[in-house]
């Protein structure tokens, strides 16, 4: 093998021996936990994650229904009465 023709094989050693070094830090992140990462996305600070907010999502609207049932009621009652 000449000079040259060394020195372009040991370049394309070094290439691919970067390329593995990129997918072991693709695979060290993929390690880490995609539930982890997740869950740090989409919990708040205050500890509160997607579940809790549609608890208390359910639970306004549950009030926001019954207040409104009752005012239906009234009226209905008020326009029997006419």
């Amino acid at each position: 093998m000449t000079g040259k023709k060394a020195k372009e094989v040991e370049e394309e050693v070094v290439l691919d021996s970067d390329d593995d070094e990129d997918e072991d830090e693709d695979m060290d992140f993929m390690e880490f936990g995609m539930g982890n990462i997740l869950s740090t996305l989409l919990t708040s600070e205050e500890g509160d994650n997607v579940c809790t907010a549609l608890v208390k999502v359910a639970a306004v609207l549950d009030r926001q229904l019954t207040t409104t049932n009752k005012l239906l009621v009234k009226i209905a009652c008020s326009l029997k009465e006419k």
